[in-house]
């Protein structure tokens, strides 16, 4: 029989209507003892580490044959992974000090070479491992919330198949552990809230820290942390919050504050970025929604509609939450504190990270935004899980609304992300990506190099590639807004000067040989279809 929650039948016309259709969601006669739902549990978490097998054995199938991805960050990590293995210290492969980013990354990387792997084999497997973390952790963060165990794991399907995910987890790059630190930190700070055990504090503290140590962003943690504490922790007085702000706030920021004293003496600077107002906001918030939301709607869809789309569907999913909420009342709310941590972590990251693109003059893109994405999956699982309550609701059945969300979310997962994913791992480990790739490595100009070597002072527009691919340590040519003056001091050394010049040019901020040749004496010494090599006076 059909029962209305408590205090429903009290409030007329709209709750009348829907006490017809409403049912005591936790007393239906088909709700598991305690010992059933421990194995509920158990079955979950069992499929959550297959699901993280799988994709431990996707990154590791994506880089067989070429390798782990390389970008010009990633040259700098695995250079100065390999410098601190020769007890040079924190020094990246054009002989300046490491400083654009926290030092936790390139440290990791180069523990391995302790047992005789080097940094660039050791990180297929540590992002591997690092993917294989993110998945099984976003289902640990989804079943904190959401009840229905297969929408739960198909929360997580759609994190192993997002081909984001897969793209910052194939690259060297520091995000997969950064994802990781931020789940933790997420969970242990929502747990605190809940119930001021200080251990979760703590806990919290140390990931946020990491965090920080992993990438600068990662003081939106700390940010987070700081807000959530004033504002959400409960049965505690103002006096208590704030010195948990305190020392929250002093256990995550003083290892960054160490490595930021560090930089200043030796960099010069905090993190070797330079202020440099960008106008042109607009242009910085609508460049990152064009990236990411082919997440959730096929590229080939033009963007106005593809944002239109993802508006109405976010509308109808929260209306849906606050819906079921009113009909069903807080009693099957779940854990409410991890929805309101995971909202603020998500728009004190958006808002940081945009931000920081305006004053630096740098892109957010959508590997930047690649943290949020396990986030966003969270939110809408909890409004996908409204929709299937209140349909069971309407139909008077326990499964016919959960049966129509979840083919519809696996439908989404089968026809679009899955064929996208199958797609990435071919590509990937047929013909690799960035430095590594197979165009890179078949380059006639960087084979020249390999079998020329050549003796003096190296300048490039691709000093990265240069050194991860023929080991040689280039500088950057100089910068269109750089002084020339003290371009010549550097070159004024007893070595002669090369310039290498790799072919097209995708650094348009960097001086061309024909606007160099007007300052210095370039001679061409080879030409290949792909760059030229100038000896520079």
């Amino acid at each position: 029989m059909y029962q209305a929650p408590e205090g429903l039948h009290a409030v007329k016309p709209l709750k009348g209507l829907l006490a017809k259709f409403t049912c005591n969601y936790k007393g239906n006669k088909g709700e598991k003892s305690p010992v059933e739902k421990k194995e509920n549990y158990a079955f979950v978490y069992i499929v959550l580490v297959i699901l993280s097998v799988i994709a431990f054995v996707m990154v590791i199938e994506s880089t067989a044959f070429c390798g782990a991805a390389m970008s010009p960050d990633s040259v700098c990590y695995i250079s100065t992974a390999e410098h601190l293995l020769a007890g040079k210290g924190y020094i990246q492969f054009d002989g300046s000090h490491y400083a654009q980013w926290p030092p936790l990354f390139p440290t990791i990387l180069a523990v391995p070479g302790l047992f005789g792997i080097k940094p660039f084999a050791a990180a297929r497997f540590i992002n591997g491992i690092s993917f294989g973390l993110i998945v099984f952790l976003s289902g640990v963060l989804f079943a904190r919330r959401i009840k229905s165990r297969l929408l739960v794991l198909l929360g997580a399907t759609a994190v192993l198949l997002s081909f984001t995910m897969l793209q910052i987890s194939v690259y060297v790059w520091s995000e997969p552990i950064f994802i990781v630190l931020a789940v933790l930190f997420v969970l242990n700070i929502s747990q605190f809230l809940e119930n001021n055990r200080t251990k979760y504090l703590m806990l919290a503290s140390a990931f946020a820290g990491l965090a920080c140590l992993q990438r600068y962003v990662g003081l939106t943690t700390i940010i987070t942390g700081e807000i959530l504490i004033l504002l959400f922790a409960r049965n505690i007085s103002w006096r208590a919050k704030l010195k948990y702000c305190v020392l929250f706030g002093v256990i995550a920021f003083a290892p960054v504050c160490l490595w930021a004293v560090r930089n200043i003496f030796v960099a010069s600077g905090f993190g070797g970025y330079q202020a440099k107002f960008d106008t042109n906001i607009w242009d910085k918030i609508t460049k990152p929604l064009v990236q990411i939301t082919p997440w959730f709607v096929s590229y080939r869809v033009p963007f106005a509609a593809r944002l239109t789309i993802l508006a109405i569907t976010a509308c109808l999913l929260v209306a849906a939450s606050v819906l079921r909420r009113y009909v069903c009342g807080k009693k099957y709310s779940g854990d409410v504190m991890l929805v309101k941590t995971s909202v603020i972590f998500t728009l004190v990251y958006s808002v940081f990270t945009i931000t920081a693109s305006i004053f630096t003059n740098a892109v957010a893109n959508e590997r930047l935004f690649s943290t949020t994405y396990l986030f966003v999956i969270f939110l809408m699982l909890i409004g996908i899980e409204a929709v299937g309550i209140l349909l069971n609701l309407v139909t008077r059945k326990d499964w016919a609304g959960y049966l129509v969300v979840v083919v519809l979310c696996g439908l989404w997962l089968a026809i679009y992300l899955l064929p996208i994913v199958k797609q990435r791992v071919f590509y990937y480990k047929e013909y690799g990506d960035g430095y590594s790739s197979v165009s890179w490595r078949r380059s006639p100009l960087i084979n020249w190099l390999k079998s020329h070597p050549l003796q003096g002072q190296v300048f490039s527009n691709e000093p990265d590639g240069l050194f991860f691919l023929d080991g040689i340590e280039a500088k950057y040519s100089p910068r269109c807004s750089a002084d020339i003056v003290k371009f010549k001091k550097l070159m004024a050394s007893p070595q002669k000067n090369y310039l290498v010049w790799y072919l097209p040019n995708g650094r348009k901020y960097l001086y061309d040989p024909k606007e160099l040749n007007a300052v210095f004496r370039l001679t061409l010494i080879k030409q290949f279809p792909d760059g030229l090599i100038f000896a520079m006076e």
